[in-house]
């Protein structure tokens, strides 16, 4: 006798006038057969199908299909929002929040966009927001941040600050102070000039460097403080006057820009006034 080959099985009639010892049959769709001589054939089990006769292996069902019961002939597709967790599944099962279904996988939502579970689809957030940790939802902007893109959030820069939440930009240091350091949170963390010294109505300032002399006021370079314009004979009409751009009054002179020693001239119209190599 023959052995009927992967596929097939011999057929065994209960009366057995009708059987026939060289008849093989093709096994059902939803059945296979991988070996020789076999008398009947295997059922395709959960997650995998068989959809013609005569099969030699089952095929297995793709992600975003499954078969729940055996010798199944198709495999069924997930409802929406609901996918397989890969190749040969027996049940669907919905995307996580901060997932949505995509072509039949779950695709983590990008950055700045959340999602609940079940989703086909992502939300991104507004100006002033992030997304929590999970991406489930949208949080506003802490203190000291501010919404530099939808869905995100930074520290303010130096210069600035922001004392309120959800907030889409940060708020300039006012004129006469400066900060240095990023994620300030308060009006209060904008340090004032050092006396007798301005921004000149600057606002945003970073550093300390900012801070000029006053009107009438110029910077000493032995003390790096700002010290009061001799009077008469020196004029200090501009903020940010130093010893070197200190002008002369008329009527008056100086040796040189380096000393605040003035001297009043014999005769006044010799002396016009200005800086001191004029």
């Amino acid at each position: 006798c023959k052995a009927c080959a992967e596929g097939r099985y011999r057929v065994n009639d209960k009366d057995e006038s009708k059987n026939n010892p060289t008849r093989c049959d093709a096994c059902p769709a939803g059945y296979y057969q991988d070996s020789k001589g076999q008398a009947s054939c295997l059922p395709c089990l959960p997650g995998q199908f068989g959809n013609e006769t005569g099969m030699q292996e089952c095929h297995t069902c793709d992600i975003g299909k499954v078969s729940e019961d055996q010798n199944a002939t198709a495999c069924s597709d997930c409802d929406a929002g609901k996918t397989s967790c890969g190749d040969g599944s027996t049940i669907c099962e919905a995307c996580l929040g901060g997932e949505y279904l995509s072509s039949g996988r779950c695709v983590t939502c990008p950055s700045g966009w959340v999602s609940k579970t079940g989703a086909t689809s992502c939300d991104q957030c507004e100006s002033g927001q992030l997304t929590n940790e999970d991406q489930t939802a949208c949080d506003t902007c802490d203190l000291g941040t501010y919404g530099h893109q939808p869905g995100s959030c930074a520290p303010c820069k130096p210069g600035t600050y922001q004392d309120a939440r959800g907030m889409s930009e940060c708020v300039l240091c006012p004129a006469n102070t400066y900060s240095s350091e990023p994620g300030r949170s308060s009006r209060a963390d904008c340090s004032e000039c050092p006396s007798q010294t301005t921004t000149n109505g600057t606002e945003g300032n970073t550093n300390v460097s900012s801070c000029i002399c006053e009107p009438n006021f110029y910077l000493n370079p032995s003390t790096s403080k700002c010290d009061s314009c001799p009077a008469p004979e020196s004029e200090c009409k501009e903020a940010g006057t130093t010893l070197a751009t200190m002008r002369t009054a008329p009527g008056f002179y100086r040796s040189s820009n380096a000393t605040v020693e003035f001297f009043e001239c014999h005769e006044a119209d010799d002396c016009s006034g200005g800086l001191a190599h004029e």
